[in-house]
């Protein structure tokens, strides 16, 4: 299936504006599986969970978020001889059914701070499937276990190697 136009949209980010981003389309006619399909052969990937305990991003495949770093840009890349500032690097699309907001920053850590906000607005939401006490927290304000990507050494505890002077030595066993 062809990608058609492309969706150019505007970013910014803690530096300013940065340039353009494009995207798959403007809007997508098929269900969120198909647009994330084509996200995915663009070098997009999905953010399906977010936060220390990995609660939902978005409402797949209603609501459905992806992120991008642009290997083919900056000082190396084939169109280096623009400004800079015209370089995409990191790249943020968030799918609503159908509808699509891009944005794009030059810093990973904006990256981050923008899927902040995104997990934090679907998970207000009435149907939002959240931490349990979203409610405690002003907007904006979430705890660190709230933030941030998913991963599983954020769930179980890190494992430390047993003490060698705690392990019982091996006997081999004789037989008769």
């Amino acid at each position: 299936m062809g990608a058609g136009p492309a969706l150019v949209v505007g970013g910014a980010h803690a530096g300013g504006i940065v340039t353009e981003l494009r995207c798959v389309r403007a809007s997508w006619p098929e269900d969120g599986y198909a647009w994330l399909e084509a996200q995915l052969a663009l070098g997009w990937l999905p953010v399906s969970s977010w936060g220390s305990l990995g609660w939902d991003m978005g409402e797949w495949p209603l609501v459905i978020v992806s992120v991008r770093h642009d290997a083919d840009s900056g000082p190396l890349a084939p169109k280096a001889k623009l400004h800079p500032s015209a370089w995409p690097r990191f790249q943020v699309a968030e799918y609503v059914e159908g509808d699509l907001t891009c944005w794009t920053y030059d810093a990973a850590l904006d990256v981050e701070a923008k899927l902040n906000a995104v997990a934090e607005y679907w998970w207000r939401r009435p149907e939002g499937s959240g931490p349990d006490d979203l409610a405690a927290w002003p907007v904006g304000e979430l705890p660190a276990a709230y933030r941030g990507p998913f991963r599983w050494n954020r769930v179980e505890p890190k494992q430390t190697p047993p003490d060698p002077s705690r392990i019982a030595p091996v006997v081999p066993i004789k037989k008769p």
